[in-house]
């Protein structure tokens, strides 16, 4: 998106600046950008931060748009610079990096405060959800009027994409890392109690994958689960574009790009109630999914039977979230109001 957005703001003659990571060559969807600069080393080093303040120094924007590790130092150096427009992405919830991090106590804690410090340096802090509009009032201290809610977008993964086979047998993917927060135990433990022999898919790596494993020989689905390891991108899309449907039984989620890229391959999503999966999803007739409560096992395995045997309602679930997705998440869609809401912000600086 921080790319989408950028192109989009030089394509309506606004010069604009991409620091990437660390890339060998331009990165795609930079083609449109006025220079794609990358960044020389880790975000906390010596000469990240010469680097940044040099940048920012000579290009003298009018806004800096900062993401996940980069957002202290852009907030610090745009402070420092007087640039007028200061907005920093919040993607991650806290919540989330305790679950799965394992960091001492005393380390979140400097972190929170480190967040927290430099937020008060943004002009606005943009959240991808209402958990993290709550999270960054709550536990980050954010003023009400510095923060809005914007969903990520997201480019249409179905174009380019081969069509699917058809399935002989219900088979289910989840796209997560193998990590606690995402909930792996009650994917498990839900496949092992579904009425039909469905297939299950787990797209990703993680320290809990031999534990996983031995939890899936241990109910007896192991001939039925599949641990695909690190793969591509496309694999990943090619996967779950011929699944019966996608599920993520994530504890806390901020967002879930892996949702937003299922709808849009017209694969409905069975997610838990936590967090932004029922916004993302929707609920009712309009729904491009099912809900379930967090770790509910024999919820989530119900739902999985309820599609194995009946076609017309995965395919209605499918129709409305790919629709879902268009109206909702697609980039080129979306983005130009997003670019609409970024010049406003730069006009009224101005303007002041």
């Amino acid at each position: 998106m921080a790319r989408g957005l950028g192109t989009e703001l030089a394509r309506r003659g606004r010069p604009a600046t991409f620091l990437a990571a660390r890339h060998p060559g331009l990165p795609p969807g930079t083609e449109g950008l006025d220079e794609v600069l990358a960044w020389p080393g880790p975000f906390r080093s010596v000469r990240s931060w010469w680097f940044g303040w040099r940048v920012v120094g000579r290009v003298r924007p009018q806004a800096i748009v900062a993401h996940f590790g980069a957002a202290t130092l852009l907030l610090v150096v745009g402070w420092l610079r007087r640039v007028p427009v200061r907005i920093v992405w919040y993607h991650t919830l806290a919540a989330g990096i305790d679950l799965d991090t394992g960091r001492l106590s005393w380390w979140r804690r400097q972190a929170r405060t480190r967040k927290a410090w430099s937020y008060r340096l943004a002009t606005t802090v943009v959240a991808i959800g209402e958990a993290g509009r709550q999270e960054l009032l709550d536990t980050f201290g954010v003023p009400a009027a510095k923060v809005v809610v914007q969903p990520n977008l997201v480019p249409d993964v179905a174009a380019g994409l081969a069509p699917a086979e058809p399935v002989a047998v219900p088979t289910f993917a989840c796209v997560a890392r193998l990590f606690p927060v995402k909930d792996h135990a009650t994917v498990l433990d839900a496949v092992s109690r579904t009425r039909a022999p469905v297939r299950l898919v787990l797209l990703g790596e993680g320290p809990l994958r031999a534990e996983l494993e031995q939890r899936a020989e241990a109910l007896g689905i192991a001939d039925r689960v599949t641990f695909t390891g690190v793969v591509t991108h496309h694999a990943v899309l090619e996967q779950v574009q011929g699944c019966t449907a996608t599920i993520l039984a994530s504890i806390v989620e901020n967002f879930g790009i892996a949702v937003v890229e299922s709808m849009a391959l017209s694969v409905p999503v069975v997610a838990t109630d936590t967090c932004e999966f029922p916004s993302i999803i929707g609920r009712g007739p309009e729904a491009g999914g099912l809900l379930f409560a967090t770790g509910d096992a024999d919820a989530l395995a119900a739902h999985l039977d309820r599609l194995a045997a009946d076609p017309a309602v995965r395919d209605q679930l499918a129709a409305n979230a790919r629709r879902r997705f268009v109206e909702r998440f697609d980039l080129v869609g979306q983005l130009p109001e997003v670019a609409d809401w970024v010049e406003a912000r730069m006009e009224a600086a101005g303007q002041r």
